[in-house]
């Protein structure tokens, strides 16, 4: 499996400047969101500067697909304009698969800044073969939260908002359904608000009317989850919201609506480094029965992708085909991680085409 985070399109002036081995390996799983294993990473330096662009997880190659692997990964950092490349193998890869990603990236003219293998709580550099800087021991892996750890990658990330799972499944967790007697009640509840919306209707308001009531519904709703502490969402409120995202005009609304508390457009869609907007959506999401969750899958998708959250946006967008395989919204997003394209990308390829359906 191979996955994509694009970096965020979000302004900042607050930059992160990588300085060590061990500050790099701290950052990593921030950048995925949760730590990884038997993974290979790969991170596009673009520019004169140095940005970090698109990160790259995949999966250990299987034995006969190394080259394979390595040309794709790649590819995909050539095509994020990388002017320079990080790589973090971790936990016990084939002899192979160094030079092979060496190989790769030199025929593409990506210099490798740094290369690093990570095994077992300890990392070793395929770059630096100094004794007295890197043991043949390996050198301890350090968390900022350990004494003499990176303290400062661990404030930024706080600072940002970021956290850490223990795994790519505890984020898939994170959105699974819940239980039987919740996914019921919720179930009911949508049935109610859809049949008042099918008499508000006719009773002379029609669609329009009904679409009136949805936006101001999910206007609200993005006001009241960015409140200290968070809301606790009713069944109703849940329910209300699953109709109004079912629909697709009110759905790619609540997408591109900014972090105000004026529902006003912009250039930067709703969510886009926002916990607040994402815990949202994954709220919805756990609580939604099917096939109501996969609006709110799909937002918790596009938000994630929005703010580089790679595989959070890959989690949400599995999730969503799983309910509906044709869901217009999650194949677009589907389709943009694969090739790993960013939100830079011109808007009129972005979600927002998908008004043609769903």
């Amino acid at each position: 499996m191979t996955e994509t985070a694009p970096s965020p399109d979000v302004a900042t002036t607050d930059v992160l400047t990588l300085c060590s081995p061990a500050e790099v390996l701290a950052t990593v799983p921030y950048m995925l969101g949760f730590q990884p294993a038997d993974s290979v990473v790969l991170i596009s330096l673009r520019g004169p500067r140095q940005r970090v662009g698109l990160t790259l997880r995949a999966d250990l190659p299987q034995a006969g697909t190394t080259p394979l692997m390595a040309e794709e990964c790649a590819g995909h950092l050539c095509r994020d304009g990388a002017s320079a490349a990080i790589a973090v193998l971790y936990g016990s890869p084939q002899e192979a698969l160094w030079p092979a990603l060496r190989a790769a990236l030199d025929a593409l003219q990506i210099p490798v800044r740094e290369a690093l293998r990570v095994d077992r709580g300890r990392w070793w550099s395929y770059l630096c073969l100094e004794p007295t800087c890197c043991p043949p021991e390996g050198t301890p892996v350090l968390r900022p939260s350990d004494p003499g750890g990176p303290v400062r990658v661990g404030a930024h990330m706080v600072a940002a908002g970021a956290a850490v799972l223990d795994s790519r499944q505890a984020l898939a967790d994170w959105i699974a359904p819940a239980d039987p007697a919740t996914l019921s009640a919720v179930e009911d509840r949508v049935a109610a608000v859809t049949e008042e919306a099918v008499r508000r209707s006719v009773r002379g308001g029609g669609v329009s009317g009904c679409r009136r009531l949805w936006r101001r519904q999910v206007a609200v709703a993005l006001r009241r989850c960015r409140q200290t502490p968070p809301p606790s969402w009713k069944d109703d409120e849940v329910a209300a919201l699953l109709v109004a995202l079912a629909d697709v005009p009110t759905r790619d609304l609540a997408a591109g609506w900014v972090r105000t508390d004026h529902g006003q457009r912009s250039a930067e869609a709703a969510g886009a480094g926002d916990p607040a907007v994402q815990q949202l959506w994954a709220e919805l999401t756990r609580r939604a029965p099917r096939p109501y969750d996969v609006a709110p899958a799909s937002l918790l998708a596009h938000a994630a992708w929005l703010s580089g959250h790679g595989a959070l946006a890959r989690v949400a967008v599995d999730r969503a085909l799983r309910s509906d395989p044709t869901y217009r919204l999650a194949l677009l997003l589907q389709r943009l991680l694969d090739r790993g394209v960013g939100p830079s990308t011109p808007r009129r390829s972005q979600p927002r085409a998908s008004r043609r359906g769903s």
